[in-house]
């Protein structure tokens, strides 16, 4: 099951996001993902450069100067978005196939609290490795002990793992594919404020959108991006109305009241999603 979560800027997404995540689902944040292409300082980067010269310096992408060029002019938004959602989509794709991988192990390594993706996708390529190596393990079955002990050696594994018997290495991968079972079907849950902008709701099994009066927005915009009242106005004006979201999305959370009332809607939904589509 895959969630798409979108809505204006400071409506409370990151907080509903962190309740999907309390109830077991898998958060892929865009915003991080863009981040990340940015600062790689590969294709991305040049291809926005040269629509917008003056804004990297030496390959490194000033993101405030950027910002302050697109969302103070509606053309040159579009153009960077049209530009940006392939790398972002391709991206996305990539960590779900990893995500629904054979041989991911626990969710964790994927997405850790926290943890960068670059350090996220280290951990999966090492859970990765890890299991290919058991796997060549067991092929020497038939080995005799003093072989097998031999072919685990030349891995550099301790000495006393490398007595195990062929039965315990079974064993071992028996319960590992138990729990990769249960990770292939953890949900997920694209957090990204251009869903449909970016046409990314066609990779879901459902949409939600999270709403929040215009006031309350400006004072979480500034608070949490150290803007001042303009830059906020701009970034919000930039965007789509409320009957936008609502219009194109499967479910609406409003987050006009209480943080209580916010957690206990966002669990609704998510019920509600959980007896629809599992």
């Amino acid at each position: 099951m895959i969630i798409g979560l979108t809505g204006p800027t400071g409506a409370g997404k990151g907080t509903v996001a962190s309740v999907f995540a309390a109830h077991g689902f898998m958060v892929l944040d865009m915003d991080q993902i863009a981040h990340g292409i940015y600062e790689d300082g590969g294709e991305c980067v040049r291809e926005v450069e040269r629509a917008f010269p003056g804004v990297t310096q030496n390959g490194v992408l000033n993101r405030r100067a950027l910002a302050d060029l697109v969302f103070a002019d509606e053309k040159k938004l579009e153009l960077l978005n049209h530009i940006t959602h392939k790398y972002i989509i391709a991206q996305t794709k990539e960590y779900i196939a990893r995500a629904n991988h054979p041989l991911a192990q626990e969710k964790e390594f994927l997405v850790q609290a926290n943890q960068p993706f670059e350090q996220a996708t280290h951990s999966f390529l090492q859970a990765n490795q890890t299991l290919v190596q058991e796997k060549e393990y067991l092929a020497q079955a038939n080995q005799t002990p003093e072989q097998a002990t031999h072919s685990l050696a030349q891995a550099n594994q301790p000495p006393e793992q490398a007595t195990h018997s062929p039965a315990q290495a079974n064993q071992t991968l028996v319960q590992t594919k138990e729990n990769l079972y249960i990770t292939k079907n953890h949900p997920i849950l694209l957090d990204a404020p251009l869903l449909f902008e970016a046409g990314m709701e066609s990779m879901c099994d459902a949409t939600v959108c999270v709403l929040a009066d215009e006031n309350a927005r400006m004072e979480r915009i500034m608070a949490r991006d150290g803007m001042d009242e303009s830059h906020a106005l701009a970034r919000m004006k930039s965007q789509h109305p409320d009957a936008w979201y609502e219009e194109k999305s499967d479910y609406c959370i409003v987050n006009n009241t209480t943080p209580q009332a916010l957690l206990e809607r966002t669990e609704e939904v998510i019920a509600r999603l959980t007896e629809e589509l599992c």
